[in-house]
């Protein structure tokens, strides 16, 4: 009866595991329907996301496009720019020039004004000193300690007693401008005037060519002397020069007047 029982036993376990098997071989295809589906999820799910990062990588590059294609464009804009400003400047250049010509050419024309109007001063003068001494007449030989026989020989005598007039004094043609350059090497640079005359213009100097120039060495120190009518001296020492003309790299020092040799 044991050995029956014990029989009955295994029999059932058997049949159990039997139909677990079954069961297990049942599951199986539903399980890999399962995996496959999961599978082409995760692949569709991959593919999306590789998808995205690739238009979005695009959509990047098309940014870097757009922008480089921008920055060019804005750079050839300021190219065009810097080429106008550098024609506008070139052709205020050359108007300065012509305006610092006409300039000279008036000064010159003022000067020489001035000077005749000296000269026809001084003409007066004389002549008003020469009347002054006396007349042909009774008082005229008084005048001169004797009598005079006739009108030729009393202008003579009086021209020769007559005091010579002071010439007025020429301030403006006997001075002369001198820069001192301390630092500068002798001799000078070439083109060391010519440089000199740029850095004044572009300070606004306007007499320039009424003006010329001469450098010399006086002590240890390179001088240029400005020869000019006055008023294109004063125009000139009234320049910001120390600190705003630099010639060469050699900066102004002093700046006085004085007497031409």
């Amino acid at each position: 009866r044991a050995a029956s029982a014990k029989r009955s036993e295994l029999e059932g376990a058997v049949e159990r595991q039997a139909e677990a098997i079954e069961r297990q071989e049942a599951e199986g295809p539903r399980l890999m329907e399962e995996l496959s589906a999961l599978g082409e999820s995760m692949q569709l799910r991959v593919q999306a996301e590789v998808d995205g990062e690739l238009a979005a990588s695009a959509s990047s590059a098309v940014a870097v496009h757009a922008a480089m294609s921008e920055m060019r464009s804005e750079s050839e804009e300021m190219q065009m720019e810097l080429y106008q400003l550098a024609e506008l400047w070139t052709a205020a250049l050359k108007e300065q020039r012509r305006h610092s010509a006409d300039v000279g050419l008036r000064l010159e024309k003022l000067e020489a004004q001035r000077s005749g109007e000296r000269l026809a001063s001084e003409l007066r003068l004389q002549q008003a000193g020469v009347l002054s001494c006396g007349s042909p007449g009774a008082g005229a030989g008084a005048g001169y300690g004797g009598s005079v026989s006739g009108p030729l020989e009393w202008q003579e005598q009086t021209l020769r007693r007559a005091p010579s007039p002071v010439a007025a004094p020429r301030k403006e043609f006997g001075e002369v401008l001198l820069l001192q350059f301390p630092d500068a090497p002798w001799p000078a640079p070439v083109g060391f005037l010519e440089e000199l005359r740029l850095c004044l213009l572009s300070q606004g100097a306007a007499c320039l060519g009424s003006v010329s120039m001469q450098v010399l060495l006086r002590g240890n120190s390179v001088i240029v002397e400005v020869h000019g009518p006055g008023l294109a001296l004063d125009e000139i020492q009234q320049l910001p020069l120390q600190g705003a003309v630099n010639v060469h790299g050699h900066g102004v020092g002093l700046a006085w007047r004085g007497l031409s040799s």
